[in-house]
Parts: structure tokens; C-alpha cells; sequence
């Protein structure tokens, strides 16, 4: 069976969820004129790419096997197991590019991110897939910038060009502008994304549209995202890329 193939989307969320988890400051302090940077020092992830790979099981020993040391995303991804889309790759590629100029994490996450799907790469069904930890990576990436913000009503995703909304916000982040809301005439964000061509796991769809419902009752983000923290769903299933 070949190995799951992952995504723009994917591969984003989880590098923003490593800025969450780590010191998103992080920056090499490399000679990468000379040589590459290591990825992993002493059994440890050294870069973020290598950070991600960790979160998907990825070990110092199986990278050692593979033995890919030094090379750049495009190849060492495949090597241990986990083949990118198009998109992922030039995420990937640029991120580290970045990291080995002397880039913080942050700088080089925000810098590279695009649109999935963007230009010069065919459409992969996989660039266009959330899962909940994604979602809620996403949401919480939005709250911790503007924790006190609370979504004004009627609710909608976008006005006068901008995100008004928590959720509007995510789906800005995801490439979506606000003339594709008004054309699919929707303020929900999980049927925008569905008509879009997005694939969302019963547990996203579950976390988005919990998401609106709590921002219609004046809930702070900060609030939001708390609650979804702490009341994940009981009974949907995983699908093979939720977390």
C-alpha cells in the first residue's frame, strides 16, 4: 500500500502548530554556505521541517537509515516515507531555504505560505483537505493574535474585503477571498469551503460550525478556541489525516 501523500494544507497547519508548541524565534545558527544543516542533532529535530516530520513519527534512527542527512524537503520527505503534493513541496523547500539564510521559524512559515494550489502546479485533491487538528491549528494561530476580539452580527466571514470573523479569518488564511463567498452566497464557512472543492473531516466540519454557533453567542476567539480545546467530539470517527 503506498504511503498517504500529504498535502499544502496539511503541511501548513502542522508547521503552524510546531510555531505553537515551540519557540517560533527558533533560527539556525549554521555555517549552510558550507554544508546543509543536519535535521536531526543528538536524536533531536533540528529544523522545522524536521519537527513536522517528528509529529508524523519520523525518527533520528529511520532518518539515518534513509540516509538523507543534509538534503533538501523535495527529497528527504519521500526518503522516510511521506511523499508531498506539489505545493507541499515548494512549502517545504522554501521554508527550509529560509531557515538556512538565518530566518526565524516565524518569518520563514509566514513568508512562504500561499494559496494551496497555487500557480505552476496542477490541483491535488490532497492540497484541499482539513482536518480538526488543523482547524483548530488554524483558530488558534487567529485567536492568539486578537484573543478579545468578538465577532460582530449578522455574522459573516467577510466585509468591505476583510475577514470579519473568526472563522472568515481561517478561511482568508486557507486563500479564499471575499468575491468567493459572495458568488456561493454563504456565511457558512464549512459549506464555502465544500463548494470550493475542500474536503473537511466530520470532526472539522463539527469544529466549524461549532466555531459560528459560539461566535453568535459573543463568545471572545480566545473563548472559542478554548472550548473547542476542551469539548472534541465523541462520536465522529478520524479520517486518515486527522491528527
Amino acid at each position: 500500500m503506498e504511503p498517504r501523500k500529504i498535502g499544502y494544507a496539511e503541511l501548513y497547519t502542522r508547521m503552524l502548530r510546531v510555531l505553537q508548541q515551540e519557540d517560533p524565534s527558533t533560527q539556525l545558527f549554521y555555517d549552510y554556505e558550507r554544508e546543509a544543516p543536519p535535521w536531526f542533532v543528538d536524536g533531536d529535530p533540528f529544523t522545522i521541517n524536521a519537527t513536522v516530520l517528528a509529529g508524523l513519527g519520523v525518527t533520528a534512527e529511520t532518518f539515518d537509515k534513509a540516509q538523507c542527512q543534509g538534503d533538501s524537503p523535495h527529497a528527504v520527505y519521500p526518503s522516510v516515507g511521506v511523499p508531498l503534493t506539489g505545493p507541499a513541496e515548494a512549502l517545504a523547500d522554501g521554508v527550509w531555504l529560509l531557515e538556512c539564510r538565518g530566518w526565524s521559524w516565524r518569518d520563514a512559515v509566514r513568508s512562504e505560505h500561499r494559496e494551496p494550489g497555487a500557480v505552476h502546479y496542477p490541483p491535488n485533491p490532497e492540497d484541499h483537505q482539513l482536518d480538526e487538528i488543523g482547524l483548530l491549528t488554524l483558530l488558534r494561530d487567529v485567536a492568539q493574535a486578537q484573543p478579545d476580539n468578538v465577532t460582530a452580527t449578522p455574522l459573516r466571514l467577510f466585509e468591505n474585503g476583510m475577514p470579519a470573523s473568526l472563522m472568515g479569518h481561517v478561511v482568508a488564511q486557507l486563500g479564499v477571498p471575499e468575491a468567493w463567498a459572495t458568488f456561493h452566497d454563504t456565511h457558512s464557512a464549512a459549506d464555502l469551503l465544500s463548494a470550493l472543492g475542500w474536503t473537511l473531516s466530520d470532526r472539522a466540519r463539527f469544529a466549524a460550525i461549532s466555531t459560528q454557533s459560539a461566535e453568535l453567542k459573543g463568545l471572545t476567539w480566545a473563548e472559542i478556541v478554548f472550548w473547542l480545546d476542551n469539548h472534541p467530539p465523541q462520536v465522529l470517527d478520524h479520517r486518515p489525516w486527522d491528527i
